[in-house]
């Protein structure tokens, strides 16, 4: 958040008024020893507020950053389709280039991939899309596939997406428990498709991320990290492999925790 706090070139800030309590200035210098809380970002940092961009009907829900930083796309709360829009901006002149219709729900993250040519996102409604940028001397994308609700797989809210480091596949994550790695079919007509057997967890799954560099090149060994409901951080292993194979293996879980302290569990190296 913005905060109203005179911080000096020197890392010095206004000092508050004397109290009975010894505590440093807001705005100083400090070493911490755990990672920030909300609280401490409010009282030591300042984001300048460079531009507002208007557009959406509703608090926005979640956005993402091409991989240069050209466009940015936004995505507002929704309950109906015109709502449901992916809203593309260029972040030179902070205009506004496109609005994608695709979803009847709240779209509830997007990824651009890696190369910036496709633009991911995953809904309320249950679907996930995929958008392909038409030119590469243009900021324009267009509708690649948009699932539905029985190719999609999922049979609840897809939380969260991933592309993988080399844009070869991507993850979706649901409420209802499962993850799934999707790639993209060599025949047109068929599009993206499942690369994975479904890993159906013990509890929802709200986060996943591919690690940015393969966990083994040659034999085309990925790293997942998934975050669930619970709070718990489980690392897998994904390797495409023909399907009378297991492809999902547990590498680490997180556990948290007692007293502050997070307890890292080694289940598969």
């Amino acid at each position: 958040g913005l905060s109203n706090k005179a911080v000096y070139a020197d890392g010095t800030a206004d000092e508050p008024a004397k109290s009975g309590n010894d505590h440093k200035p807001p705005g100083s210098a400090t070493t911490m020893k755990r990672p920030p809380i909300e609280d401490d970002l409010l009282q030591n940092t300042l984001w300048p507020e460079i531009q507002k961009l208007y557009g959406h009907g509703f608090e926005v829900f979640c956005l993402a950053i091409h991989s240069v930083g050209k466009l940015l796309a936004s995505a507002c709360k929704a309950s109906k389709a015109e709502h449901a829009v992916i809203r593309l901006w260029d972040c030179e002149s902070w205009k506004q280039l496109q609005s994608l219709s695709a979803h009847t729900l709240t779209v509830t993250q997007m990824a651009f991939s890696n190369s910036g040519h496709r633009l991911l996102a995953v809904s309320r409604d249950r679907t996930w899309s995929v958008w392909h940028q038409v030119s590469l001397d243009e900021k324009a994308f267009a509708l690649e596939q948009h699932a539905d609700k029985k190719t999609a797989v999922h049979s609840r809210i897809i939380w969260t997406c991933s592309w993988s480091p080399d844009d070869l596949h991507f993850v979706t994550g649901s409420r209802d428990k499962k993850m799934i790695v999707w790639k993209e079919d060599g025949a047109a007509s068929q599009g993206w498709s499942p690369a994975s057997e479904v890993l159906e967890a013990k509890d929802a799954i709200t986060a996943v991320d591919f690690c940015p560099q393969l966990l083994d090149k040659l034999n085309a060994v990925y790293m997942v990290a998934v975050g669930f409901e619970s709070g718990q951080l489980s690392i897998f292993s994904w390797q495409c492999r023909n399907s009378d194979h297991v492809s999902w293996q547990r590498l680490l879980d997180f556990n948290s925790r007692f007293d502050g302290v997070y307890l890292l569990l080694c289940t598969g190296l």
